[in-house]
This record gives structure tokens, sequence and C-alpha cells, in this order.
């Protein structure tokens, strides 16, 4: 072992088995706090006004959107078992952006109860 004033043998022996002790405790800790993922939300599929396939929304009316070239995204949709679909924030020219709910991911109240 390489020399550390001041701390003999015995005391380098103890901080390298509690640095051992404490990485497994940090990986049986963050191990605990794994859970199956959230439910995907059930939405609502009455009560709002549903437009006909027909009808040309706002990013179509875009000379540069060409129909077809982009997934039709709906929500509540899931992906990759991961990201729900929650609503749409807004478009552009070549893009449309999507507000999605990490269904793996775990909030810690300072109290220590979980939140999703």
């Amino acid at each position: 072992m390489s020399q550390i004033p001041g701390v003999d043998f015995v005391e380098k022996t103890h901080l390298i088995v509690s640095a051992i002790l404490m990485a497994g405790l940090l990986k049986w800790g963050k191990s605990i706090l794994r859970r199956a993922p959230s439910p995907p939300l059930r939405f609502l599929t009455t009560g709002f006004e549903v437009f006909a396939p027909s009808e040309i929304l706002d990013e179509e009316r875009f000379e540069e959107f060409k129909s077809g070239r982009y997934y039709p995204v709906n929500i509540g949709e899931v992906f990759d078992s991961k990201y729900q679909v929650i609503g749409k924030l807004g478009f552009g020219v070549t893009s449309t952006v999507w507000l999605a709910r990490d269904l793996q991911l775990v909030f810690l109240s300072p109290a220590g109860t979980t939140k999703v």
C-alpha cells in the first residue's frame, strides 16, 4: 500500500474495508429503490371534439409538410414500454414536440415516500 502520512496499516485497512462495505450498501440501496413500471394512464375517449381524418391539422398547412412522412402520434400511446404520450406541446415546419411521461421514473419525497 502507498504511504499516507499519519495513517498506520490498521487505519488504512479499516478505510478500505469501509469503502468496500459502503459501495455494497449503495448498490443494495439502489436495487431496493427500483420498482415495476407505472401502469399507463387511461385517457377519456368521450366528451371532446373529434376531428375527421380528412380535416387538415395546423401543422399540415405548411407547404413543407409531406403527408405520410411523420409518425401519427396518439395521446396515450406508449413507446418502448417506457414513455407514454401525454400531450402535444407545439409544432414547427419540420417537427412536432410531444410531452411524454416516463413510466419507469421514481421520485422520492423528502419524507422518503415514493411518488410517481
